[in-house]
């Protein structure tokens, strides 16, 4: 069967697969609009100034992306998609060349490609596919590991192709790596290091030519940040932003105390995974123990090491976690995987212990690259979501194909060691297809903040200023709320690009009306702290604009009345109601248009 599965793997095949989970997102790509996160993209993307918090300078990039599309939203979502599988598939290109250049024996190549594909897809069902700073930080990073894994793979050689090749993909990586500290600078320097550190380990290279590459590295960083600074944004204003953050974590607790959160997430994520899965771990501990009596019977070991194999495999099958979208189960769906890790990593230690084979140690001798390779797998999920706001597990997800590429090497490893290749196809297979599974509920059936999922999206609707409109399907109930709320603001003298206040979490309906956001792209309802940042974000806007602006409100805004005053809005005195109050169709909240008197 494994070598069955390796024929309708060739590269051209593979890439097929790969082209038609690209054709399942294209195919929904012009369905939806979700008024809050995407929205953001989008304005932060079309206004740049109106953008004061500078921790991420994420929307020049979705800025010269979304002009490139031709301010196409089909187009952008397209593209985006386009990138992250591409980013993928360099991915699995390095690991892949790794593995054959230091574990041959393994023969993961279709399993790697197929189960990191599958783990990407995943970040298609938890976000829009936008020009967010979430995706931008996967590409870079998957890109920039596979850059890297490739160049640790190189033969060493003195030959002059062979060392512009290995300086080629360090450069690119490199450059990668330099970009993504504009969009993600905590996820930039985890990078440096533990990309610095592993190809060190493990390229064949010699330690002057290591040395002499690493050192033109900085020089790459030095032209990105050159080249930003004179084209992008002045020095003194990313100072004030990404800088100026950089300053505060390094003299403030703030990083200690974000750390410190992230380490008791993951501890109860994997503690809650140790207990959901106490059953089989026991079964494996209990079978390994059983076959190191049987060392010295290979026969009778193997035969026990199957038959365990199947309880094992049962009780994992039995395990009351959810399949489902990942987006409703949120870190439960996850679980799934993280349990897939603990009992094969276990099951790989306890094989390593009681295998006792010639040819298990020559290849255990000529891999120990794999040492390195396994942290920095395990690691690269949680690098990508360092430095989020939300739990650190389900951030994973945006990069989560370097974990299933794991499981698929943990699978190799035992099926190598036990001389079983129907261990591959029966342990990943349905894994792949569960997360798959759980990759087109959460795009197609329960996607983000969007009422009804895609089947619903039916109605062609409007999205944007005439500079940039698009036209997208959405369900009836949000097309009708679009357009009721744009026949309300145009009988009211609005035209596109005039200011719009949207107090709380409208920015889509802000960008699809082709409005203007003053002073931020989002106005997010929630603590007091919050409440109090937009507030400051209001005075900060020009005293001429501010009163110029229209306003809509979503839901109660009575506890904001005494800082939008005090800001220098005085709202509801100074303004006229617009029409008739309708209603968010993804909240149920009432939503008001108002005009400046």
């Amino acid at each position: 069967m494994n070598a069955r599965f390796s024929r309708l793997c060739k590269p051209s095949l593979f890439q097929l697969y790969v082209g038609i989970l690209l054709v399942v997102v294209a195919v929904g790509a012009d369905r939806s609009f979700d008024f809050t996160d995407e929205g953001v993209y989008y304005l932060s993307a079309i206004n740049p100034s109106d953008v004061p918090d500078r921790q991420t300078t994420y929307f020049y990039i979705g800025r010269a992306l979304f002009a490139a599309t031709g301010h196409s939203l089909l187009l952008t979502r397209v593209v985006i998609a386009s990138l992250l599988l591409g980013s993928t598939l360099l991915f699995n290109r390095g690991a892949t060349a790794f593995l054959t250049a230091f574990a041959p024996a393994l023969k993961l190549g279709p399993w790697l490609g197929v189960a990191t594909v599958a783990g990407t897809a995943l970040a298609f069902s938890i976000s829009p596919v936008a020009p967010s700073y979430n995706l931008f930080n996967a590409i870079f990073l998957l890109a920039a590991t596979g850059l890297v894994l490739r160049a640790s793979a190189l033969p060493r050689s003195a030959d002059r192709t062979d060392s512009l090749t290995l300086l080629g993909l360090l450069l690119a990586a490199a450059l990668l790596v330099g970009l993504d500290f504009f969009v993600k600078f905590s996820t930039c320097a985890v990078l440096v290091g533990g990309l610095t550190l592993f190809f060190l380990l493990t390229s064949r290279a010699s330690w002057l030519r290591k040395t002499l590459i690493l050192l033109a590295a900085p020089a790459v960083g030095l032209i990105v940040g050159a080249g930003y600074f004179i084209f992008v944004e002045r020095f003194a204003v990313w100072r004030a932003g990404i800088g100026g953050t950089l300053s505060g974590l390094s003299n403030g607790t703030y990083l200690r105390d974000e750390l410190l959160r992230y380490v008791r997430e993951i501890q109860t994520h994997v503690l809650e995974t140790f207990w959901a899965y106490a059953d089989v771990l026991t079964a494996v501990l209990v079978v390994g123990a059983i076959l190191l009596c049987c060392r010295s019977r290979p026969r009778i070991q193997r035969g026990l090491a199957a038959a365990g194999f199947a309880i094992i495999l049962g009780l994992f099958a039995i395990s009351p976690l959810p399949a489902g979208s990942i987006h409703l189960n949120g870190v439960l769906g996850l679980r799934l995987h993280l349990g897939a890790l603990v009992v094969l990593g276990v099951a790989v230690a306890a094989t390593l212990l009681v295998r006792k084979s010639p040819s298990d140690r020559s290849f255990l001798a000529g891999a120990w690259r794999l040492l390195p390779l396994v942290p920095l797998f395990a690691v690269l999920p949680y690098a990508g979501a360092f430095g989020t706001t939300n739990n650190i597990n389900t951030n994973t997800i945006y990069q989560f194909g370097p974990w299933l590429a794991l499981i698929a090497l943990a699978t190799g490893i035992l099926a190598h060691a036990w001389q079983a290749a129907w261990l591959m196809p029966l342990c990943l297979l349905p894994l792949i297809a569960i997360t798959l599974f759980q990759s087109f509920t959460g795009y197609w059936l329960h996607p983000y903040r969007i009422p009804g999922g895609r089947p619903a999206q039916t109605e062609p609707t409007l999205i944007g200023a005439p500079a940039y409109a698009s036209t997208l399907r959405l369900d009836p109930a949000s097309h009708d709320f679009i357009a009721a709320t744009r026949a309300q603001l145009t009988a009211h003298g609005f035209k596109p690009g005039d200011d719009i206040f949207a107090f709380y979490n409208l920015p889509g309906l802000v960008f699809a009306l082709g409005g203007v956001s003053p002073g931020h792209p989002w106005y997010f309802s929630g603590d007091q702290r919050s409440l109090d940042l937009d507030a400051m974000r209001v005075s900060m806007v020009a005293s001429a604009r501010r009163t110029r602006a229209f306003v809509i409100t979503n839901g109660d805004v009575t506890s904001f009345l005494p800082r939008l005053h005090a800001a220098g809005l005085d709202f509801p005195a100074a303004y006229h109601r617009c029409g008739e109050s309708l209603k968010n169709p993804l909240t149920q909240e009432t939503v008001e248009v108002w005009r400046p008197r």
